[in-house]
């Protein structure tokens, strides 16, 4: 029997936004910078072992990634922690499970949302790369499910509108002023 081999990977064609493509794009990327600032105060939570700070800190490190992608397509002025400060509620990295049950939530916040994104975005490429993160954020939620010692099975995500759940992303963030 031959081992099958798997086809060398083809250039992903970089998203081209158009029309509310941008808006998921934005979303995403804003999200992606609170749930940063989430894995970094989740590390901290005392009582966690090393194998769960390990867990925290890649999923950190794959955040930081998907932000790099999330916002090439938005040009030269993306959403950065210069524009806005990300304020966590007092419960969200009080224990293990309470990091675990916030970070489930972020994580089914924007899954939901970029698989609307996925539907209905008009650049395909665009579509693509909300599908993919949406595809991660499943991925994290399972191992954050893990952490806590329940099943990594999550489901199938729902769509969300993205008004909708721009105001609870919104509810996370003050915005800073800018003086000049």
């Amino acid at each position: 029997m031959t081992a099958v081999s798997t086809p060398a990977r083809a250039a992903l064609p970089a998203p081209q936004p158009a029309g509310d493509d941008e808006g998921y794009l934005q979303f995403a990327a804003v999200a992606t910078l609170v749930t940063r600032v989430f894995y970094r105060e989740a590390a901290k939570v005392a009582g966690v072992d090393e194998g769960a700070r390990r867990r925290l800190a890649r999923l950190r490190v794959k955040e930081a990634a998907l932000r790099t992608r999330l916002t090439a397509p938005l040009g030269s002025d993306p959403p950065t922690l210069a524009d806005f400060a990300v304020v966590l509620p007092a419960t969200a990295t009080k224990t293990l499970a309470s990091a675990a049950a916030f970070g489930i939530d972020l994580h089914e916040l924007r899954g939901a949302v970029l698989l609307s994104g996925a539907a209905y975005a008009e650049d395909s490429s665009t579509r693509l790369l909300l599908a993919r993160v949406a595809s991660h954020d499943a991925q994290a939620i399972s191992v954050l499910r893990a952490l806590t010692g329940r099943p990594g099975d999550t489901g199938l995500l729902v769509p969300v509108d993205l008004e909708q759940a721009s105001d609870r992303l919104d509810a996370l963030l003050q915005i800073k002023e800018i003086i000049g």
